[in-house]
C-alpha cells in the first residue's frame, strides 16, 4: 500500500511541475508590480516599500582588496558600494577606486560589522564623500567604530 501512495505522490508531482512553470510569473506581472507601494510587519515595527523599475544599466565589481569583501556598484555615473574590505587593505581599496574614476559614493552598505567587511571604511570617507551609509544595525563593541 506504501508503494502505492508513493507513486501516486510521485504521479501528482510529475504533473503539478508543469503547470506551476506555465502559470509562474511573467514579465508582464512583474511590470505591473513595478511602482507599487507595499507595507509589511516584522517583529513588530512596520517597513514601507516601494517597487520601482530601474533604467540603465548595472555594472558590478568585485575588488581584489586581499581579504575581505568590497563591492562596487555602478548605475549611470552613481557609485554605491557593499562592504570595505579589510583595515590592512584599505590604501589598495581607495587606490583602485580613484583608478576607477570613482570620487564620491552615493551609498555604502556594511553587511556585518567585522573588519574584514568594514575595515576599509574610514580611508574611503577620508577619501572622498559618501552620501548614505547603511548598516545591519547591530551595536557592537569594537574599535571599528
Amino acid at each position: 500500500m506504501t508503494n502505492k501512495i508513493q507513486r501516486f505522490i510521485a504521479f501528482l508531482l510529475v504533473l503539478c511541475i508543469p503547470i506551476f512553470a506555465i502559470a509562474g510569473c511573467t514579465n508582464k506581472d512583474v511590470a505591473n508590480a513595478a511602482n507599487q507601494a507595499t507595507s509589511s510587519t516584522h517583529g513588530g515595527y512596520s517597513i514601507d516599500t516601494k517597487t520601482t523599475t530601474p533604467e540603465g544599466k548595472l555594472d558590478v565589481y568585485m575588488l581584489d582588496i586581499g581579504q575581505g569583501d568590497a563591492i562596487l556598484l555602478k548605475v549611470g555615473d552613481e557609485y554605491s558600494m557593499i562592504d570595505t574590505g579589510d583595515i590592512e587593505h584599505r590604501e589598495n581599496i581607495v587606490a583602485q577606486l580613484k583608478a576607477m574614476g570613482v570620487t564620491k559614493l552615493k551609498n555604502i552598505i556594511i553587511t556585518h560589522p567585522h573588519a574584514d567587511h568594514m575595515g576599509g571604511f574610514y580611508a574611503i570617507a577620508k577619501a572622498m564623500p559618501i552620501e548614505n551609509v547603511y548598516d545591519d544595525g547591530i551595536s557592537v563593541d569594537n574599535n571599528m567604530f
